[in-house]
């Protein structure tokens, strides 16, 4: 099967199972960047809110040999984890008050998303935007978010100012700003993949100090979810500037987290923005890259430019 084929076996078999309880639906569903994922949803007439089940992955099991009609019960068992078996109260979307402490703002990148902006509150910083958010409070959605778009903002009665006030608070307080040494983060990934042993960290030593690499720090937020937005954060920067007694370069490796290193003049920018873009064309996912440009952050004026 090819992969609209593949899309048609699934909403057939999977309608075949549920019958006339449900309604099957796929649909073209935009990510960050622009990207559009197909999304498969069984929403049952008695509920209000139903799954998304990304195919891409389920695809990618299919063409290393996953039997379709194991796919078809993998989907079915995963949408059964991620459903709640009652309604949301709606009314708590438009109570603003009950929502205002749970705002909180995400980067992303400008020129990637210009469609999308159209459509939310936002404000440029550097080449990039910043947009709002705000969590789900519900024990069986955890970690769920809804972006706020112009309508929501109309409707609450709100201004763009107002949110970015409200999140400059939420965020930092709900979303800590996470510092891990380079070091630690190249060792934590190697006991994630059984590799905690003598000689495969004397191998990644010896790979550091051959590369000549300054103390890099990973900088994100402590679900690593949306971390990049830690640059943000005034005191953040300023506690690490002092650390290294100098002005950093912040490397942005993805939407989640940023690389920081001292701005030594042995590190060209344009070099260093050269590796970022390499870098997210072979090893970030697409919506999820956030820029191919270096930034620098300037202690003495605690502020960050292009």
């Amino acid at each position: 099967m090819n992969y609209s084929e593949f899309k048609m076996y699934l909403l057939n078999s999977i309608s075949n199972l549920t019958g006339c309880e449900a309604q099957v639906s796929i649909r073209k569903i935009r990510k960050n960047n622009g990207i559009f994922l197909d999304g498969l949803t069984i929403h049952y007439a008695d509920r209000n809110i139903a799954p998304t089940i990304y195919l891409d992955s389920y695809w990618q099991k299919y063409l290393d040999g996953r039997d379709a009609d194991a796919i078809v019960g993998e989907i079915l068992a995963d949408n059964e984890t991620y459903s709640i078996e009652r309604n949301l109260d709606v009314h708590e979307f438009l109570d603003f008050s009950r929502l205002r402490d749970r705002v909180m703002y995400r980067l992303i990148n400008y020129e990637m998303n210009r469609d999308f902006l159209d459509t939310v509150p936002m404000r440029e910083v550097l080449d990039l935007a910043v947009v709002y958010y705000y969590r789900v409070e519900d024990e069986e959605l955890s970690g769920a978010t809804c972006v706020i778009r112009n309508e929501d903002m109309e409707r609450w009665g709100v201004t763009e100012e107002e949110l970015w006030e409200l999140a400059s608070v939420n965020t930092p307080r709900d979303e800590p700003a996470k510092i891990r040494g380079l070091y630690d983060s190249l060792r934590e990934f190697y006991m994630v993949n059984g590799k905690d042993d003598p000689e495969s960290m004397s191998e990644m030593e010896a790979v550091l100090f051959a590369a000549g690499m300054a103390p890099m720090h990973i900088l994100s937020n402590r679900s690593q979810v949306f971390g990049a937005a830690c640059i943000l954060y005034p005191d953040t920067m300023k506690i690490l500037s002092k650390e290294f007694k100098r002005d950093l370069y912040v490397l942005p490796s993805s939407i989640h987290e940023v690389i920081l290193m001292p701005a030594e003049e042995l590190y060209d920018p344009d070099d260093l923005s050269v590796m970022v873009r390499e870098i997210n064309e072979t090893e970030v996912l697409p919506q999820e890259v956030l820029s191919d440009h270096v930034y620098r952050y300037f202690a003495d004026r605690g502020v960050i430019t292009l």
